[in-house]
């Protein structure tokens, strides 16, 4: 947990943990597959993760979780979308503008960040007719407290 003094706290290393064991735990399979370490100076692999999709007003808290590595230093950033933003442990993290905030819903009323990881076949998209609807199944948010 993080060290904010709210309820929830932002985001740390150990939150990722967290999520981690869980989605072990019950049969979740990685979304995407391993970024072998390359002969490059300032690179760092990348294990197989699940995805993180959540607010751009989380890249500060990002950037400071321990561990965390950003998508250009990884070893081979053709395997990457443009919305990446980097990865700690087994979560790669998916940044968007349009990312789901709950505001003043903290203890101390600071906005709250929807964090959404996901495992493989943990959503699915339905044609319905002529337009797409996007449905998450079973998934938990994964809140965190933004800085104020």
């Amino acid at each position: 947990m993080g060290g904010n003094g709210d309820l929830p706290t932002e985001m740390a290393l150990s939150d990722a943990d967290d999520v981690v064991t869980l989605l072990q735990n019950n049969s979740g399979e990685y979304i995407t597959n391993m970024i072998p370490g390359e002969m490059k100076i300032g690179t760092s692999p990348i294990g197989d993760a699940y995805g993180c999709m959540l607010t751009t007003r989380m890249i500060p808290v990002l950037n400071n979780v321990q561990g965390f590595v950003r998508k250009f230093q990884y070893p081979n950033v053709s395997e990457t979308l443009s919305t990446e933003w980097g990865g700690v442990n087994n979560i790669r993290f998916f940044v968007s503008e349009q990312g789901s905030v709950t505001p003043n819903a903290s203890l101390l009323g600071n906005d709250i960040a929807n964090c959404f990881v996901a495992a493989k076949e943990s959503y699915k998209v339905v044609k319905v007719s002529d337009h797409y609807k996007f449905s998450l199944i079973d998934l938990e948010t994964w809140d965190f407290a933004l800085a104020a």
